[in-house]
């Protein structure tokens, strides 16, 4: 941006950077940029490929808006479902608070039958929690595994392509990738060499492999996305109307918005179905301790 307005890459350095000085005396010194900006990163790595194509300024302005997609989406999906994460461990901690903590000191009371009914109720809870965070955890160890390993990683995306979540995210992707590389004049079948390079080993390797492997035996470009078993239906529709009209260009970005909304609104309903779970659990929990503080009444009343 700055580039753009006529301020020198010299002059820019300090105003986009924590730390110029390095790079400014490794420019005095006859270097070049690329030698001296970090190896690791998405950006750099998308910068260093399209500065061998296009000015600096423009490889830049490229290089934010292809890491702004994969950006974009964590950070709206992490809005929506910040709040019911929250609530799901908070409700965790009180069962664990109530099972080891209160519990052990009210022995005598949990000896009766009315209160071991609700310690079965608080022994059913802390198991069904438990079984989530299992799952959750073996999620997480499941997608590190994926995230260091490309080639289990790609074995993974051919194996459960038909997965309709998946397929949305690599439709939403590679519309997303087309549209700013379209954007910035770059033809669809550069766009796709492109893409086979930078993204090697992420999500659109394996659908963009097969395309360029099906657009090398000579089928249309067209044809191989609509009978394409990695794109969703939603996309296809988007693409054949845009393609038949060429308006791609004005297409995609109204289907890039729909398919945020869609996510929102799914995330939104998962973060419900979250809230309404926990604040039934937490009604549960109440009403088990309270059920174990009428005992003492009832043992009372009885003597």
């Amino acid at each position: 941006m700055l580039m753009n307005k006529g301020i020198t890459l010299q002059d820019a350095i300090p105003l986009a950077f924590a730390r110029p000085q390095p790079l400014l005396e490794h420019l005095r010194m006859g270097g070049q940029l690329l030698e001296i900006i970090p190896q690791q990163g998405m950006f750099y790595r998308y910068l260093r490929f399209f500065c061998e194509l296009c000015t600096l300024p423009q490889a830049i302005i490229i290089a934010g808006s292809l890491c702004d997609i994969r950006h974009q989406i964590f950070v709206r999906m992490r809005r929506h479902l910040t709040y019911p994460a929250v609530l799901f461990f908070i409700a965790f901690v009180l069962i664990l608070f109530f099972l080891h903590i209160i519990l052990p000191q009210m022995q005598q009371i949990v000896d009766s039958s009315s209160s071991a009914a609700a310690l079965n109720v608080l022994g059913v809870l802390q198991a069904v929690f438990m079984i989530m965070l299992v799952l959750i955890a073996a999620f997480l160890v499941l997608a590190l595994l994926l995230s260091r390993n490309a080639e289990l990683r790609t074995l993974a995306l051919i194996r459960f392509r038909a997965f309709a979540p998946l397929r949305s995210l690599i439709s939403y992707l590679f519309a997303a990738f087309l549209h700013e590389l379209s954007s910035q004049g770059i033809a669809t079948v550069d766009a796709l060499h492109m893409l086979l390079t930078l993204e090697k080993g992420s999500l659109l390797y394996p659908c963009i492999s097969e395309m360029k492997r099906l657009l090398e035996q000579g089928f249309a470009y067209d044809e191989i996305i609509l009978t394409s078993d990695f794109f969703s239906a939603r996309f296809c529709r988007c693409f054949s109307l845009g393609y038949q009209s060429d308006s791609l260009p004005e297409l995609l970005p109204l289907y890039l918005k729909r398919e945020i909304v869609r996510w929102q609104k799914q995330a939104d309903r998962i973060g419900l179905f979250i809230q309404i779970f926990v604040y039934v659990v937490i009604a549960m929990l109440v009403f088990s301790v309270y059920q174990m503080l009428l005992t003492p009444l009832e043992m009372l009343n009885q003597m």
